[in-house]
């Protein structure tokens, strides 16, 4: 298909193969291969027109089946494809424990659950490919979640916490 995409500029998407539609955080995506091998997650609502590309070529199981192990780990849409996986260690302070006790429903797929603390927090990981796909959680429950680890994720947090401030200053 041809896709005609508005996002941050207008793009025409040539001759891309669509792989899946994904409901992810709210919203619609449709997962798709470039012309050049790439992936792609494109939010629908940002799809002006989708066409047949003059090309009607058909993809075999094998191009699906390269994307079948992020299909089945993707957390949410920042889920990069291709990047190493990092893992942060957190810990749910006594006030929200409840939400993140073992064998609690996690809140990505990722989600393992360490120890009980002394104090009565809970310490658990996650894994993510980029910091979009786990910062924004991290801050919807600040203060009582704190990333433990690993410090290049805590100085990216740090950072965009200190721009937050610096709006109210």
């Amino acid at each position: 298909r041809n896709i005609e995409y508005q996002y941050d500029q207008h793009e025409l998407l040539e001759n891309v193969k669509c792989l899946k539609l994904i409901f992810a955080s709210n919203n619609w995506y449709l997962a798709i291969e470039t012309e050049e091998g790439q992936f792609r997650l494109l939010r629908i609502a940002f799809i002006k027109k989708i066409h047949y590309a003059k090309d009607k070529t058909t993809y075999q199981q094998h191009t699906l089946a390269k994307y079948r192990h992020y299909f089945e780990t993707m957390q949410n849409p920042m889920t990069l494809e291709g990047v190493a996986i990092q893992t942060a260690i957190l810990k749910a302070h006594p006030a929200i424990k409840r939400y993140f006790v073992k064998d609690m429903k996690p809140f990505f797929l990722s989600q393992q659950f360490i120890e009980t603390t002394e104090d009565g927090s809970v310490i658990f990981s996650v894994d993510y490919t980029q910091a979009l796909e786990i910062l924004p959680f991290i801050k919807q429950w600040s203060p009582s979640l704190e990333l433990l680890e690993p410090q290049s994720l805590k100085t990216i947090l740090k950072e965009e916490l200190s721009q937050a401030l610096s709006l109210y200053n």
